[in-house]
């Protein structure tokens, strides 16, 4: 079951990939970074007994120990790492390296809408999702800002 659920985020992560090529973190709706941000910090809840912080993700983009000792939140982070030229892509990948596949579901979601992710997750999976942020169906640009559930 674990298996399948990690294979269709990986999917979902593949097609946000592809539709977000080229645009840096900072494009995202301030909401999605921000719940993303929520997502990496230290007092986020997960039944796993290790969940990776921002700070994980931080060092995964090379950033040194003083360096993420002046920021205070992925917020900054995101920022960053959008001044430094990444994209979204990048991003992404780094959240599969340090085993965050929660918080690539959600920022795949708010990237791909919802009806392209019951198409890959199917319908159960989204009625459980714990985000609070879900792009709508029309949004056609990671631009626009996502929508309250």
């Amino acid at each position: 079951m674990l298996q399948s659920r990690r294979k269709k985020i990986l999917e979902l992560y593949a097609r946000a990939c592809t539709v977000t090529e080229g645009l840096s973190p900072t494009e995202l709706p301030f909401d999605c970074l921000e719940k993303a941000s929520r997502m990496l910090s230290s007092s986020y809840s997960s039944e796993a007994a290790v969940v990776k912080t921002w700070r994980h993700l931080a060092e995964s983009f090379g950033l040194k120990r003083d360096e993420i000792g002046g920021m205070s939140d992925g917020l900054q982070l995101f920022e960053r790492v959008s001044t430094a030229g990444y994209s979204i892509p990048d991003l992404l990948t780094r959240l599969v390296q340090i085993e965050r596949l929660d918080a690539v579901e959600s920022l795949c979601v708010d990237v791909l809408g919802t009806s392209d992710v019951v198409a890959v997750v199917g319908r159960q999976s989204i009625n459980s999702f714990h985000s609070q942020f879900v792009c709508p169906s029309q949004c056609t640009s990671p631009s626009q800002r996502c929508a309250s559930v």
